[in-house]
């Protein structure tokens, strides 16, 4: 039996280490970070935050954001979403309430002129 959970415990590690690697991946580069959790704690924060992995990388970029690291644009790419819009409500919920930087409006600006192009 023990077995088996150490096995299920593995399992989770590689998924989350597969979560993690796919958003870096999507920012160019690949960046592996490894996270070693005792398992009573793993099993606890497993019960709040199915994907581990994903939370880490979420809480990653928000503190990147709210030091001046990332950009809005920045995070959005680190974590694969699609529009400025689903970075805010990620940040926001990360009590990381998003202000507007010169890079944010030039980009409104290119997808403002895309869109009238296309009508």
């Amino acid at each position: 039996m023990r077995e088996l959970l150490e096995g299920r415990k593995r399992l989770a590690v590689l998924s989350n280490r597969y979560s993690c690697i796919c958003a870096a991946t999507m920012a160019s580069y690949t960046m592996t970070v490894t996270m070693t959790i005792p398992d009573d704690l793993s099993d606890e924060l497993r019960s709040s935050f199915p994907n581990v992995g994903r939370a880490a990388l979420e809480a990653l970029a928000a503190t990147a954001y709210s030091q001046d690291v990332l950009s809005l644009a920045q995070v959005g790419r680190l974590l694969g979403l699609s529009s400025r819009w689903e970075a805010q409500t990620l940040l926001s919920r990360h009590g990381v309430w998003p202000g507007t930087t010169v890079e944010d409006l030039r980009s409104d600006l290119e997808t403002l002129e895309k869109l009238r192009a296309a009508d």
